[in-house]
């Protein structure tokens, strides 16, 4: 019994010392994670993106990937929610990947919003930070989706080459049936009219089984400087027309920096 009385006290010393030790380590996890929230927090991004959001009978929404300027282990998103500049315009979003993963964040926007500049991370230990994405334009595209199986193109190859400004991008589709005419379009933010200094797009090889068209674009170094933003970044919608039906068929995103120039 004495021994018994004897190892109580230690016993307890020991679990104070084991508890004290764990709040320790909870509390410089906490002060390290709250640390490199307001890192990222204070991060500007100089950059425009100009996308489209297609809207079909069958769905609504866009996959986004924001590329950010930091690595971050370790931070579970639970949610996220747009802004633009200080006004929320959306918080109807699935991340997809609740992991930052090679500084990428990819979630799904699941309502059309004409623009966001921030976005609000909530973390899942209940955490939040709003970190700047830079400047977010979308545009709606509405597609009937309906084009005839056997009539539809199909991806079969792209390629995107940009030298000083001037950018090629061309992309070959396959078909199980060769159309008469030329069936292949393709959309461009408006946003984004204003600013090229040429477009150029046709089609430039056809036969029983593929067809390959050709976009040509260029933008001037000023615009940069005009804009104060170090990149841009844009898709482009491409779709078929049979009849009086359409189908989206690519949506290529195509970047340009200022290092595009050097």
């Amino acid at each position: 019994m004495k021994r018994l009385l004897t190892l109580i006290p230690l016993i307890l010393i020991l679990i104070l010392t084991v508890s004290c030790t764990s709040q320790k380590n909870i509390t410089k996890k906490d002060q390290l994670e709250d640390t490199i929230l307001k890192k990222i927090q204070s991060y500007t991004l100089n950059e425009l993106n100009y996308l489209l959001f297609v809207e079909s009978p069958a769905a609504a929404n866009k996959k986004i990937t924001l590329f950010l300027p930091y690595s971050v282990d370790n931070m579970n998103i639970k949610k996220i929610s747009l802004i633009q500049d200080n006004e929320q315009v959306t918080n109807k979003t699935t991340v997809n990947s609740p992991n930052i993963l090679d500084n990428k964040l990819y979630f799904t926007l699941n309502e059309f919003v004409p623009s966001f500049n921030k976005a609000k991370l909530t973390l899942d230990n209940g955490k939040t930070v709003t970190i700047n994405t830079g400047q977010y334009n979308l545009q709606k595209y509405v597609s009937q989706e309906n084009v005839p199986e056997n009539k539809l193109k199909f991806l079969d190859s792209g390629n995107f080459q940009n030298k000083l400004g001037k950018l090629t991008y061309s992309a070959q589709f396959k078909y199980k049936e060769k159309s008469a005419e030329q069936d292949v379009d393709i959309i461009l933010p408006d946003d984004l009219i204003s600013l090229r200094k040429t477009i150029d797009f046709k089609q430039v090889s056809v036969s029983d089984t593929l067809a390959t068209f050709k976009l040509g674009l260029s933008f001037p170094k000023s615009e940069f400087t005009k804009l104060h933003v170090d990149s841009l970044t844009f898709e482009v919608l491409w779709f078929q027309k049979y009849s009086d039906k359409n189908a989206v068929i690519l949506i290529g995103s195509i970047p340009v920096t200022l290092n595009d120039y050097q």
